[in-house]
Formats: structure tokens, sequence, C-alpha cells
């Protein structure tokens, strides 16, 4: 970094602050300031702020040194990780301390190399006004923060997180909030109503190659995604089930998944009801597809769907009520495709003249069979 630059008090965007190495400062004969973040300590005028190298910060003290939390102006902040020195308890304690102020709207981590984020990262009251959360390389943490009660949240992404296998009630809620709330719901004085989880996220993009499990909420007290409208998922070869009441879904993009995991965000039981578009791409493992994307009452408003470099795909699914489904419609089964293309899929297996609905555009390319 350029010297001086603690004096800039009116700056407004910092896109590239790098923390220096403390070890290489102490030896060098300019004398160059060592302290962690201290030259940021005074620039409040700052809206946006990237954070490079964190990985010589060393502590409490050196991160509390750049006073973030006194930043009222900052909008944007990204804080980066980079090779690891020493213990990993000085890393946990570095973000815990890099609290920003509550009028933050955009955080990025990126390579974060500790256990856990730490818990202001899923608080209403630290950040109420956050917009839109990105966490990449994140590889030591197992569970994401629990983002689900933040009230403005419209934007989360996740990139290469591998430890992560489950997304349970830790990413919908902090676990202490959870039995206040419980008792809450169940007190007959107080008239409380269904909580919204994640209620103003519009976008969500998930790439974890190693989930296994997505759950959520059991309890009547929640109701989860009631504005989510495209959600798209990567790298889920290995999972096993999915939510699939999301009432406002428009845009489903899948990519680089299995079987499993597209049967349990079509099973007939599900509330896709504004679902306009699917898109399933690059999934050698995929054999199949339920029928149950193709009905009324799974899918009523489907105009597009996209099955892309899927060597093993074979067809559709019928699943166990595919024959009531049929019993119940009337005569005879019009067929509304309004386009039909067909690349490379010499296996393909599907009633189409029996299915009724507002798909438009069926698109299968380069599925081509390994046998």
């Amino acid at each position: 970094m350029p010297r001086g630059i603690e004096t800039l008090t009116c700056l407004e965007v910092l896109d590239s602050y790098l923390v220096k190495n403390r070890r290489e400062t102490i030896s060098c004969s300019s004398g160059a300031d060592s302290d962690g973040m201290i030259e940021l300590a005074n620039l409040n005028s700052l809206r946006e702020l990237w954070i490079f190298n964190l990985e010589f910060v060393r502590g409490r003290i050196d991160a509390e040194r750049g006073k973030l939390k006194d930043k009222i102006n900052l909008r944007y902040l990204c804080l980066r990780w980079g090779s690891i020195f020493d213990n990993d308890d000085d890393v946990q304690m570095v973000l815990e301390v890099l609290e920003p102020n509550v009028n933050l709207t955009k955080l990025e981590v990126q390579y974060f190399p500790g256990l856990k984020f730490p818990k202001w990262m899923g608080s209403s009251t630290c950040l109420p006004n956050l917009v839109e959360i990105i966490l990449c390389g994140c590889i030591g943490c197992e569970k994401l923060p629990a983002l689900g009660l933040l009230p403005c949240l419209r934007v989360l992404e996740t990139w290469k997180m591998r430890s992560v296998k489950c997304l349970g009630d830790e990413f919908y809620y902090q676990q202490e909030e959870e039995e206040e709330r419980i008792r809450s719901y169940n007190n007959p004085e107080n008239a409380t109503t269904t909580i919204s989880l994640f209620p103003s996220l519009i976008r969500l993009k998930l790439l974890m190659e190693n989930l296994e499990e997505w759950v959520a909420p059991q309890l009547p007290i929640y109701s989860s995604f009631p504005s989510l409208e495209k959600l798209e998922i990567s790298c889920f070869r290995k999972l096993r089930s999915t939510p699939n009441l999301f009432h406002c879904l428009k845009e489903l993009q899948l990519c680089d998944t299995n079987s499993k995991a597209v049967t349990s965000f079509f099973a007939t039981g599900g509330r896709l009801t504004s679902l306009i578009s699917v898109d399933i791409s690059h999934s050698p493992e995929l054999i199949y597809i339920p029928v149950g994307v193709l009905l009324q009452s799974v899918t009523p408003n489907l105009q597009q769907l996209s099955i892309k470099y899927c060597s093993s795909f074979q067809g559709f699914l019928e699943e166990d009520d595919l024959k009531n489904y049929y019993d119940n419609k009337d005569g005879d089964h019009e067929d509304d495709f309004e386009s039909t293309q067909s690349f490379s899929c010499p296996k393909i297996n599907s009633k189409f003249n029996n299915i009724s609905n507002s798909l438009l555009s069926l698109n299968l390319r380069k599925c081509y069979m390994t046998s």
C-alpha cells in the first residue's frame, strides 16, 4: 500500500487494501507501519472497501484497529484471506472482530479458513440492512451462517463450500433463538403469526460439491423462502433431498446433479405453482426426471424445460400416482407443446401426448447414451 493512505479521510472507494505482512515490515529498515489495519481507522467516509491478506491480521487487537463498526457510511465490504501461517484461534477471532456497521448492504467473505462463521453474520440486529451476501471458498466451515432472519436479504450466493454436508435448521435461524420463539408461539396469550424465514430473498445460488441433505424447518411456526424467484444449484451429485415448497419460484437451474435431487423438487406433493423455466445441465449421473415436472398439479405454469449434456438421461419417470392423474382427467389430453427439439437423445421414452400444461418449449440437447 502507498504511504499516507490513512490521511485520505474523504476517500469513498478503496478496492484493494492489502494488510501488511508483520514479519516483513518488522525487519524492513524503512520502519513502515505493521500494526494490522490501523491505516483504515480514520477512513470513515468509505462506502466500498475490499480488504485482502487478512491472514496477516493477528488476533483481536490487530483486527480492532480497522474500526469497521464505526464506518457508518460503509455499504459494501469484501473480506479476503490467503494462506495461513499461525493458529486457527487467531483466524476465528479476526472474523468475529471484523463486524461491520449496521448500515452495510453487501458483504463478501472469500477463503475464510476458520471452522465456523461468527454469529453477527446471521443476526438481524447486527445486519438489519444487508441485501446481498457472497461466501466463497470457505472450505473449513461445515455450516453456513444462520441467515434466515435477515429481513432485507435478497441475494445469497455460496461457492466452493466443500465441508458443508447438510442445510438444516442452523441455516435458517440461530439455535438460541429457537426456544424463545417456540415459547412465544405456544403461548395462548400471545397471538404469534407464522415467522417467514428468508422473507426477502429473491435469488439463491448454491455451489457445494459435498452437500447431501437440504431440509426445511418442520415447525408450523416457520415458513421459508416466500419471495424466492430464482434458484441455482450446482455440484450436487451427493444430494439426496431438497425442499420443494417454493411458491414464488420462477426459474430453476440445476447443474451437475443427480436423479434423487431432481426428484425431490418435482415430487407431486410440491408447490412450484409459479415455476416458468427449468434448466438441467452437465449432469452425467442423471438417469431420469420425474414426470411431475410436466404435470399441471406440480408445475401448472411451466413454459420452458431444457435438459443438456446429461449423458445417462433416459426419460421421465412415472410416479405411483400418475395413473390417478390420468384417470381424473376428462376425455382426450390435448398436446399443448408449441415446439419440441430433440438432439442426440436416442432413448427418450415419455408419453408426451398424455400431458397437458402450459409448456411451450422442450429442449433435449446432447444427452448421449453411453451404452
